[in-house]
């Protein structure tokens, strides 16, 4: 088996580099000529050619990432060749390092109390899956990455929300023949958000106590933007699994002799945090100060690790800069740069909408109890100089990064300081925290999570509000073979195409694009018209239904 990989990993590296030699001499054109020969004629030829069309990426560019991808592959693969017999125990070592982990998980389920704390919001994920209507961005990321061919998501990027790794396993869940098309989807965060929870319990009992990573579990747990991403079928809970492994080996290489099996967990778990979201890369910075900051005299191996991960990342990157053009995922239209001087201006309101989002209270309570973890610390500040400075860098730094890159980002995209400020305010009062009994802590962690569950409960049909509309919509109104006729700024056409395909109806609608006023009094050959009240100058049909949507009021006419 070992002399058969040897002998495969040899001519994979001999075919690329022939591929690369050839490539070369032929040039861009000559390497079009060839391929379009060879391959021109398969649907995963033909795939690329339209997306390369559709985003006008020059071709010059695609033939230099491509020679790029080649020589990588190649860098990679003589690596692999010339650490072959250290690489070659590699996988084992991991096969039984999940084994430990599956191990550890299961006599933590089993012989502590993690079981009581993991089931309410195991139950808060499953219903909200079947009860919450499907969001625009779990629809586009089936219309444009799930139902075509599986392969298209890792090449396409008209978004930053194709969340690559998310979508190419909702392309494997999409197999399930017994299960909806929307929980086929979900079901990646549900287990990915319930494996979150073993693992981060594993990590902070080795950081506090049982009872505290009980605490500090069951709140991070039942946190606002946890729950939802939870439940929501978006890259969150692969983002928040991804970063608590890689948090959990820097611990690992900072109290565990800075092994090399940690190193190789750690850059696992960023390349597929990267190849999650680019996004990743705000975590990955703060952790690697992490390991700066206590692992300093190894500074030589986090320089090879990282540019392994860099390494590795843009290999799987690369078919996405030569398809989709590397300005879709630096310099996405959809995710405009605006002025540093902007971002400083609007840097107050970032913050707020973060911490507000992501921990689920008003803005002020949650800056003012963080500030007190912080003015406690200070206070210590001797005996906790590295605590002020990791309270820095997971509560601050991260909005320093918007501000180098002038972008404006959604809340979300700092959802990993969640679990990281939960658990380094847990262990700013261990001391405090450590004089209270392990069953009052778990009677206060239970009552902590049902506040935050009833808390949750409260403010989610405000966040998703302009699901509900969307909702009301589909219940009301959606029938087989029917018609509609569509003028709204909201994209009902986008969640009516999705649940009618979910129903296997057959049914059409029709969007009117224009934003002139418009009359139903004139339109008779639809069964339902929808229309904007800002829009609506019918005067002689009365309206059956008027439904509220995110931005405005729709109303519905129905056909006599």
């Amino acid at each position: 088996m070992k002399k058969t990989i040897k002998i495969l990993n040899i001519l994979f590296i001999a075919v690329s580099a022939l591929l690369l030699i050839i490539f070369t001499i032929s040039g861009c054109e000559g390497t079009g000529d060839i391929l379009n020969k060879y391959i021109g004629n398969t649907e995963f030829f033909i795939t690329i050619r339209s997306i390369i069309i559709y985003f006008k990426t020059p071709i010059y560019n695609s033939y230099l990432f491509l020679l790029v991808e080649l020589v990588l592959f190649i860098a990679l693969f003589s690596v692999i060749l010339y650490k072959f017999d250290t690489v070659y125990s590699y996988p084992k070592k991991f096969v039984i390092l999940i084994k430990n982990v599956i191990n550890q998980g299961y006599n933590d389920f089993r012989y502590t109390h993690l079981k009581y704390i993991i089931i309410l919001p195991v139950v808060v994920s499953i219903f909200y899956s079947y009860y919450l209507p499907p969001t625009a961005d779990e629809i586009v990321t089936y219309n444009q990455f799930v139902k075509p061919s599986f392969y298209k998501c890792l090449i396409y990027y008209p978004y930053p929300n194709n969340h690559i790794l998310y979508s190419f396993l909702c392309n494997i869940t999409e197999l399930i023949p017994w299960m909806d098309v929307l929980m086929k989807m979900r079901i990646i965060t549900i287990f990915t958000s319930f494996i979150a929870l073993f693992i981060g319990f594993r990590f902070v009992k080795e950081i506090l106590t049982e009872k505290l990573s009980l605490l500090a579990m069951g709140i991070y747990s039942t946190l606002f933007l946890v729950l939802f991403y939870s439940s929501v079928a978006r890259g969150y809970s692969m983002f928040l699994l991804f970063f608590i492994i890689a948090s959990y080996s820097a611990f690992c290489i900072i109290k565990k002799n800075n092994q090399n099996k940690h190193w190789l967990l750690f850059a696992f778990s960023s390349v597929l945090g990267f190849y999650t979201m680019p996004s990743f890369l705000y975590p990955f910075v703060s952790l690697n100060l992490v390991i700066l900051l206590y692992n300093y005299k190894s500074i030589s191996k986090q320089l090879y690790y990282n540019c392994l991960i860099v390494l590795v990342t843009a290999i799987l990157y690369i078919p996405v800069f030569m398809v989709s053009g590397w300005d879709m995922v630096f310099s996405n239209p959809d995710a405009p740069s605006i002025s540093r001087s902007m971002v400083i201006h609007m840097m107050t309101t970032l913050v707020m909408w973060t911490y507000s989002d992501n921990f689920g209270f008003n803005a002020y309570y949650v800056m003012i109890f963080f500030m007190l973890v912080g003015g406690y610390t200070l206070l210590r500040i001797k005996k906790n100089i590295k605590l002020v400075i990791l309270l820095f860098i997971f509560g601050v730094l991260p909005f320093v990064f918007p501000l180098i890159q002038g972008v404006f980002p959604f809340s979300r995209t700092f959802i990993y300081i969640s679990f990281a400020l939960t658990i380094l305010t847990v262990l700013t009062f261990k001391q405090l925290l450590s004089r209270i009994e392990l069953k009052p802590t778990l009677l206060i962690t239970l009552i902590l999570q049902i506040s935050l569950v009833c808390n949750y409960i409260y403010k989610v049909p405000e966040y998703t509000k302009g699901l509900n509309g969307f909702k009301a919509f589909t219940e009301t109104l959606l029938e087989d073979n029917k018609s509609y006729f569509v003028q709204a700024k909201d994209d009902i056409v986008l969640t009516f195409d999705f649940e009618a395909e979910r129903r296997s109806y057959n049914c059409y609608a029709i969007k009117n694009r224009s934003a002139e006023p418009i009359s139903a009094d004139t339109i008779f050959s639809y069964d339902y018209v929808l229309i904007d009240q800002d829009f609506d100058k019918t005067v002689k049909r009365k309206a059956t239904y008027s439904i509220p949507t995110k931005w405005n009021i729709v109303n519905v006419y129905v056909k006599e």
